[in-house]
């Protein structure tokens, strides 16, 4: 390989070669307005033409060890995990290798302008936009002046020549940094104009959102006191409800009670009217007995009746023999005629009797139908009071219930009121610190 000093000096032992300056100095270019700031700053760092002409004379040098330069540049990229996983997000080693190549020969062109500064810029946007900070782009910077140095060592043998070569290479990685770095620092400086805007606009809205939080309590607040009000009036409306239960299912207990005993009286009267019916039956079978009786009187009268007759007969046929005969027989035909009579009277009573009793029994069994539908009556009337009874205490333990839920919504009222004035509170701190971040 060629030592680099055949383009920058004078063999030790050789006629002069070609100048770079000679050579190069209708290549390399610095075409910036002198007024620029970038034009200031070059001067600053004293890059000249010159430098760039020596850079120039470097390209051949540094395009045949480009693959080592950008091998070494990831090599050490990869021992910070950071930024392996921005390249592995955003893109790839192979790519960004043939990147930093094409963009590494054309630093070495020799032309600086504004679209090699446009150019520098993009890559820091693009570099910001990744998340790359810049303490990581110079360590990158001073990784690939390292490279450079090592390799101008390596091949330009005089110091005088590599002294030139060094400063000619940190003065034109001096210059892209402070291009890259300003464009960080205007990217930097939007962020936060973006970041204040964005401050701006979040502190606005608080403040609207704080505003109407602020109604939203008041309202809330008012609701709150007007909702415990009403749940005070509830508490005293399930109190009331509950006593007045009570007393319904008191008297319900108590009517329940005179119930029961009117039902049991019905049932005695039942079993009296029952006995009624059962002696009913009992003179009416005497009745009947009495009748059959009156009916052997009456038959054994009309056979007095006609044996007097006879006797009366036989007594007339005997004269005055039969005389006395004849009294007796006429007195026992009289006596048949009083027994026949009195037997007459005596059946006429027990028709009456019977007539009496058949009467007697119809309005008992009217009277059992009566109570039978009484009882009847009774029982269902009861069985609503149980009804009832039943219904009162689910209505007592409901009421006690709802007095309950009603105090524990209470409760929770209060808790929510204290919550809405702690709201109050907070929105007025976040007022405060939404008027200090306008500030």
């Amino acid at each position: 390989m060629a030592s680099i000093l055949s383009i920058l000096t004078k063999k030790s032992n050789a006629t002069a070669v070609q100048n770079p300056l000679d050579q190069y100095k209708d290549e390399v270019k610095i075409l910036l307005s002198p007024e620029s700031e970038w034009q200031k700053q070059l001067d600053m760092i004293s890059l000249t033409t010159e430098d760039l002409a020596i850079i120039r004379s470097l390209k051949p040098l540094i395009s045949e060890n480009i693959e080592n330069i950008v091998n070494q540049f990831y090599k050490n990229i990869e021992h910070v995990p950071g930024l392996m996983e921005i390249i592995q997000k955003h893109s790839s080693v192979k790519r960004l290798q043939v990147t930093l190549m094409k963009h590494i020969q054309e630093m070495f062109d020799g032309i600086i302008d504004l679209e090699y500064i446009e150019q520098r810029r993009v890559i820091a946007h693009i570099h910001f936009k990744i998340g790359l900070k810049p303490k990581w782009y110079i360590c990158s910077f001073q990784d690939m002046l390292l490279s450079f140095l090592s390799i101008l060592d390596q091949h330009i043998e005089n110091r005088n020549d590599y002294q030139l070569a060094v400063k000619a290479v940190t003065k034109l990685l001096n210059f892209e940094q402070q291009i890259v770095l300003e464009a960080f620092e205007l990217e930097q400086v939007k962020e936060r104009a973006r970041h204040e805007e964005q401050k701006q606009q979040i502190a606005l809205s608080v403040g609207d959102s704080v505003e109407e939080l602020a109604s939203i309590s008041e309202q809330t607040s008012a609701s709150l006191q007007e909702l415990t009000s009403k749940a005070d009036e509830v508490v005293v409306f399930a109190k009331d409800t509950a006593e007045s239960a009570a007393d319904v299912s008191k008297n319900s207990l108590a009517g329940k009670s005179k119930l029961d005993d009117h039902q049991n009286m019905i049932l005695k009267v039942k079993e009296q009217s029952q006995q009624i019916s059962a002696e009913l039956i009992n003179l009416e079978q005497a009745t009947v007995k009495i009748n059959d009786v009156v009916d052997i009187v009456t038959a054994i009268a009309e056979q007095t009746n006609l044996l007097s007759l006879n006797a009366a007969i036989e007594a007339a046929r005997a004269g005055e023999a039969g005389k006395g005969f004849s009294v007796v027989a006429h007195e026992v035909r009289k006596l048949a005629d009083q027994t026949k009579t009195s037997v007459s009277g005596v059946s006429e009573l027990v028709k009456n009797t019977h007539k009496r009793i058949e009467a007697v029994s119809q309005s008992v069994e009217s009277i059992h139908h009566y109570i039978n539908d009484s009882v009847s009556e009774a029982t269902e009337i009861s069985d609503f009071f149980v009804a009832i009874l039943s219904k009162m205490d689910e209505s007592t333990d409901r009421s006690g219930k709802l007095e309950k839920e009603v105090e524990v919504m209470a409760e929770v009222i209060e808790e929510l009121s204290q919550a809405v004035g702690q709201i109050a509170v907070s929105a007025d701190s976040l007022t405060d610190v939404t008027k200090s971040m306008q500030h």
